[in-house]
């Protein structure tokens, strides 16, 4: 039985998920970079592969449709990415990265590193690994 549901795994997994995003982001913004956690995940998506659709982008995201539009949005209007109508779907768009959102990958990846080194201080490699087979394991026992 559950006495303290502070101390589940899903409030701990949730709770430390928040605060990378929120540390992500705070520290994005000390060093002039107008971009979200959530907008970096659409753009570590792109950058792995380039031309999805924006139902691609919100299934490899875990977002719905309306907020993939607004993070596109978003990124859009930073000329980070464009849209392109899909040649063999009128009704669909295929979201390219700009040379800008290829290139800025360069200077966010110390900020990234930066934040998980200050995330991981004081926890060995060893346990580290450990504690991503575990999530790894948990992850495939809910699929």
């Amino acid at each position: 039985m559950i006495n303290n549901l502070h101390e589940t795994t899903g409030y701990k997994i949730r709770n430390v998920s928040l605060l990378l995003v929120n540390k992500i982001n705070q520290n994005f913004q000390k060093e002039g970079f107008d971009i979200t956690a959530d907008q970096l995940k659409m753009l570590v998506v792109l950058w792995d592969k380039d031309g999805k659709t924006q139902n691609e982008l919100g299934e490899s995201i875990g977002r719905f449709k309306t907020s993939v539009t607004k993070l596109v949005d978003g990124l859009e209007k930073r000329k980070l990415i464009r849209r392109v109508q899909d040649p063999t779907d009128r009704r669909s768009n295929l979201v390219y990265l700009t040379k800008l959102g290829k290139n800025i990958r360069k200077q966010l990846l110390p900020i990234i590193e930066k934040t998980l080194d200050e995330a991981h201080k004081s926890i060995s490699e060893d346990k580290l690994m450990e504690f991503h087979n575990v999530l790894d394991q948990i992850e495939s026992n809910l699929m």
